[in-house]
């Protein structure tokens, strides 16, 4: 197989209506080049999604250095800081488009990587909240801090609408969505069969994350696919894919577009990350009120 082979079958998208833009016309295909590279190799899915996380934490200790204790990088370190986070979002994409190359990723993986997801940006929002804190005071280290609450809220919030739609449009379960019934039976079943890191990673998916997404955006995407008919699924796409797409900028690639982009002006132009958290507590959140409002209308039609 030649690596253009290689890279057309590994170069996957997600239904074109919960696909984030910049995922589909940078992330995946970026994400997809290495993928071709290393595919015929024995790296697992499981060591890329690693991978990310150690290249998300090595950018939180290069924007540390830049931004507070100076020993190694200059204000270039935020460059450098940019680039690693922006290497972390390539290999979270090349992780899935490897395993559904190679049979298909399985729940777990997709947990897994959630909550890689997580910890990375859990990580820089910490080296934020100081650097902020220590460039401008203690009321922006809070707002700091606001703003990265409200990004995991708004990226909660599209994963919740995303799995709302596609129970009605693709109910075969297509891009790894499941709902909390179906989370909750493999919770179950790895409580009597999983490993100790399975229970860990699965209790913090299903019993604390997924439990306050319902809190925040109410609503279940259960759904009898044996009861749609075609008509009816057509019907609600037609109804509701226009505003699907408007929420998938609330996604985390959108968000670390503009993470990634405003560390890397930080360099030039430190106020570039104030921007950032404003950008976060104002315009996205209007977007995630708009959200909210198509998941209530989108559970609420029967």
């Amino acid at each position: 197989m030649t690596f253009k082979e290689r890279y057309d079958k590994l170069l996957v998208f997600k239904h074109p209506d919960v696909e984030e833009i910049i995922d589909m016309f940078f992330h995946r295909p970026a994400a997809a080049i290495f993928a071709s590279a290393i595919f015929s190799t024995s790296i697992t899915p499981n060591q890329i999604t690693y991978a990310s996380l150690m290249m998300g934490w090595s950018g939180s200790l290069v924007m540390y250095d830049a931004a507070i204790s100076h020993v190694v990088f200059g204000d270039m370190g935020y460059v450098l800081a940019a680039v690693l986070y922006l290497f972390s979002v390539i290999l979270d994409c090349a992780d899935g488009q490897i395993a559904r190359a190679k049979g298909g990723g399985t729940r777990m993986g997709r947990i897994v990587d959630g909550l890689v997801d997580a910890m990375v940006v859990v990580s820089l929002y910490v080296v934020m909240v100081i650097d902020l804190g220590n460039r401008y005071g203690s009321k922006w280290a809070i707002v700091t801090g606001l703003a990265g609450i409200s990004m995991w809220i708004q990226v909660a919030v599209y994963d919740k609408v995303k799995a709302v739609y596609m129970s009605r449009t693709s109910p075969s379960g297509a891009d790894g969505t499941e709902s909390m019934e179906e989370v909750a039976a493999a919770w179950e079943e790895i409580k009597e069969k999983g490993s100790f890191g399975e229970k860990v990673g699965m209790f913090i998916y299903f019993k604390i994350l997924l439990q306050l997404q319902n809190v925040i955006a109410p609503g279940s995407a259960a759904v009898d696919e044996n009861r749609l008919t075609e008509g009816e699924i057509r019907a609600f796409q037609y109804k509701y894919a226009d505003v699907q797409r408007i929420t998938t900028f609330l996604g985390l690639g959108t968000h670390m577009l503009f993470i990634y982009c405003a560390i890397a002006m930080a360099a030039f132009w430190p106020p570039a990350l104030l921007g950032l958290q404003f950008i976060f507590l104002t315009t996205f959140n209007f977007l995630l009120i708009y959200s909210l409002l198509v998941n209530r209308k989108m559970t609420n039609d029967k």
